[in-house]
């Protein structure tokens, strides 16, 4: 059953916008809007367009990486090719627990979707069944979840642009103001927050090994989706904290289905639930699962992490054993800490601390891999080639500092476990030398 054939190159650039996108609308806007709304109020739609813009520039590095070296779990081989294995191993353990966090926090929000319809539903018990259920529909194949992630992105989008059209007809500009209710602290700590909603953007680079055309399609992909995203986040967020009270829609469990019962039918409020709110929840647990398993699958390779997790299953065709790991630690999390707004601010800081290690290699990549990056079809030229990522790593690093300031609790969890990745590096290191066998040799 076991072995570790190459993954198949199966996502067209329609497919790939459909994941990154998918990935990014979910959890962000469904649940992280009311929450964000909580700590800053009507100026969480300023968030969202700042943390869209920070984000941007992280992936302007990946598209580059993706370019020129397009590879199956590219966010982990590119910090390890390019900086050292140590620095891979740091990305790959911190994706471990940002990427069962991020499956954690969507399967609450789509459980939380759920109550609204049946509200008897026991809210960890439930998201612990999602979390199995999707662990499923990925082991059945990349090709078979694309295509429902294409099928799911269109009726997502159609529910969103319902709300906001409606929303926006219906504003209430009495509710825009303050704009800054909580004052600078409350808008910092929302702008971290709401970095979670991009961080599915890493995807196209995590299945470029899976990607039809990917120097090309990668870029374009990337581009197209952020096109999306930021419009479809800046128009639903002004529709929400123009239309519900900023207090009310910070404390609601799901903000914005309270928001749309201000200005929609009943029958939309439920396809605004359904064809909105679970759909986009589903289309980004699907994207975490495709993305976040092909990076254990890297490490393994790279004899980072036990080899069983590079094990591709013969019938699928998928990393069966990666799967399984992440469906296991995010069913801990969620029975541990039910808890969406702690591990959407751990999300956003491990965003910020991935972006200085990646920011890092994109200074680097030039000089280190001269040919490579010339021969690419997507590259930064010129002052632009240092530039982009070095702004990269000053906005990641300023968010990391923000958010020690304000959600140190999350932090002190995200710390302890880059603690705990550095410690088994180094045994690993060490087990290895003495087989005879160097830590970072791919597998190709």
């Amino acid at each position: 059953m076991d072995g570790n054939e190459e993954l198949k190159r199966e996502i067209s650039l329609g497919g790939a916008v459909s994941l990154i996108a998918g990935m990014m609308i979910g959890s962000g806007v469904f649940i992280l809007t009311g929450k964000g709304a909580g700590m800053t109020g009507p100026s969480v739609s300023l968030a969202f367009a700042l943390a869209g813009l920070a984000v941007i520039f992280f992936a302007a590095v990946l598209a580059v990486f993706g370019a020129a070296m397009p590879r199956a779990r590219g966010t982990y081989v590119y910090p390890s090719r390019i900086l050292s294995p140590f620095w891979g191993t740091i990305v790959v353990w911190s994706v471990l627990l940002g990427g069962s966090a991020s499956i954690s926090i969507t399967a609450l929000g789509f459980s939380s979707f759920l109550r609204a319809i049946v509200p008897s539903l026991p809210l960890v018990l439930t998201s612990v069944v999602v979390i199995w259920v999707f662990f499923f529909i990925n082991l059945a194949g990349v090709k078979i979840s694309s295509i429902a992630q294409t099928i799911m992105v269109v009726v997502l989008l159609l529910a969103l642009i319902m709300f906001a059209g409606a929303g926006l007809f219906n504003l209430r500009p009495q509710l825009m103001k303050p704009f800054f209710p909580e004052g600078i602290s409350g808008f910092l700590g929302a702008w971290i927050l709401l970095l979670y909603a991009y961080a599915g953007y890493q995807i196209v680079v995590d299945l470029g090994g899976e990607i039809k055309n990917p120097q090309k399609n990668i870029p374009r992909a990337l581009g197209f989706a952020f096109l999306i995203v930021i419009v479809v986040y800046l128009s639903v967020s002004i529709a929400a904290v123009g239309n519900l009270n900023w207090v009310d829609l910070g404390a609601a469990e799901v903000g914005l289905v309270e928001a749309a019962e201000e200005f929609l039918p009943s029958h939309g409020v439920s396809f605004f639930i359904v064809g909105g709110g679970l759909l986009a929840l589903s289309t980004t647990l699907n994207g975490c699962f495709l993305a976040f398993s092909r990076d254990a699958y890297a490490a393994a390779r790279d004899k980072i992490l036990p080899s069983q997790l590079a094990s591709v299953n013969k019938r699928f065709r998928t990393p069966h054993n990666s799967l399984f790991v992440y469906a296991v630690i995010s069913t801990i999390a969620i029975v541990a800490i039910p808890n969406i707004t702690y591990w959407g601010m751990l999300i956003g800081e491990g965003v910020a601390f991935g972006g200085i290690i990646l920011g890092v290699a994109g200074l680097l990549f030039p000089f280190r891999y001269k040919e490579t990056y010339e021969a690419s079809p997507f590259k930064f030229r010129g002052p632009l080639k240092w530039i982009i990522p070095l702004i990269a790593v000053l906005i990641s690093v300023f968010g990391f500092v923000v958010s020690m300031a304000v959600y140190p609790e999350a932090l002190i969890l995200l710390l302890t476990w880059i603690g705990l990745g550095i410690l088994y590096y180094c045994w690993r290191k060490k087990s290895l030398k003495k087989r005879g066998v160097t830590m970072g040799e791919s597998e190709e």
